[in-house]
């Protein structure tokens, strides 16, 4: 009688061995699908950043440019909204650019916004944008006192990147860059 308890007992045990097993496997799986996501959505990312710094310093950043995925003003999620729902609400509908599946069967697309709240001239007064808190030189031999250096400040961006991918992975990256 002994003998058969332990082998139920033992039984019971190689069953919930052999389930924490499978589950450890999932997880495993799912952060590997996840981490290629975000691998994946670099190149998003970098288009983005190319478009910026193509157009850098002309007045084509002034107002929003949908085909590109660009906006001249910002839009936050709302109290309690989330990304997702950020994205199809108001990304979507203000342009995003949706790139090719690559080979892992991840698709990226991606959404600019300036971080400013009117779209005129970034360095105009009543533009409020974020702006960097240093100033950077462009070039000034003046002795000191007598003419200001000639200085720009550079404007905020923001990257959001959308990634999905397979078994319904989705994942977002942001990243803010200033120019």
């Amino acid at each position: 009688m002994i003998t058969l308890i332990m082998l139920a007992v033992m039984m019971l045990a190689a069953i919930t061995l052999l389930r924490s097993a499978d589950t450890t496997n999932l997880i495993a799986g799912n952060m590997a699908l996840r981490q290629m996501a975000t691998q994946s959505g670099d190149d998003g990312t970098e288009k983005a950043i190319a478009f910026l710094e193509t157009n850098n310093g002309t007045n084509i950043l002034w107002t929003s440019d949908p085909s590109n995925g660009y906006s001249a003003t910002s839009q936050d999620p709302g109290p309690g909204q989330s990304w997702s729902q950020w994205w199809t609400s108001v990304a979507v509908p203000r342009g995003v650019v949706v790139m090719g599946q690559n080979s892992a069967g991840y698709t990226s697309s991606y959404t600019i916004d300036r971080l400013c709240q009117n779209a005129v001239d970034p360095l105009a007064p009543n533009s409020n944008c974020s702006k960097s808190s240093y100033q950077v030189t462009t070039g000034s031999d003046q002795t000191a006192g007598s003419q200001g250096l000639n200085t720009v400040s550079q404007v905020y961006y923001r990257i959001t990147t959308r990634i999905d991918g397979p078994r319904n992975t989705v994942s977002y990256i942001q990243t803010v860059v200033s120019l």
